[in-house]
């Protein structure tokens, strides 16, 4: 099954559609090409330099380093990419554009550009539920 996540101009999901038939590999050379030849790109590099921006960059193309090379680990990407989007201020045209290369390269079905925002947790009557303090390593007030 091929799973395609559609994006909203702030990397919310908005859309998932299963689609028969084997899920393509993620082109990360192709994403990184991409990548760097887009105006989100040239607009991070024309950003004012922060400590905070250095890390975030260094520790994105460090992931993506990795991927190119065969070592793709799913986790450090998504931390990398969320760490990078948190250093710089998206316009919408920025969002779309991200979230076309990550399709274009087939990225968008294993990563996110925004966290998936938590909501609490409700019963049938719709009142929040609390959370059980017996279960330390569950928190059933969050979905």
């Amino acid at each position: 099954m091929n799973r395609v996540v559609l994006f909203d101009s702030s990397g919310q999901v908005i859309q998932t559609l299963d689609i028969p038939g084997d899920a393509p590999t993620p082109d990360y050379q192709g994403f990184y090409s991409g990548l760097l030849n887009s105006l989100t790109y040239r607009s991070v590099v024309l950003m004012p330099a922060t400590a905070e921006l250095a890390r975030a960059l260094a520790i994105f193309v460090s992931a993506m380093q990795d991927a190119m090379a065969g070592r793709v680990n799913p986790s450090a990407m998504q931390g990398a990419i969320w760490l990078l989007l948190s250093q710089v201020a998206l316009t919408e045209a920025h969002a779309i554009e991200l979230a076309g290369l990550m399709a274009t390269y087939h990225l968008s079905g294993s990563y996110l550009l925004a966290p998936p925002t938590p909501e609490r947790a409700r019963d049938a009557d719709g009142q929040f539920i609390a959370d059980d303090p017996s279960t330390p390593d569950v928190n059933e007030a969050w979905e």
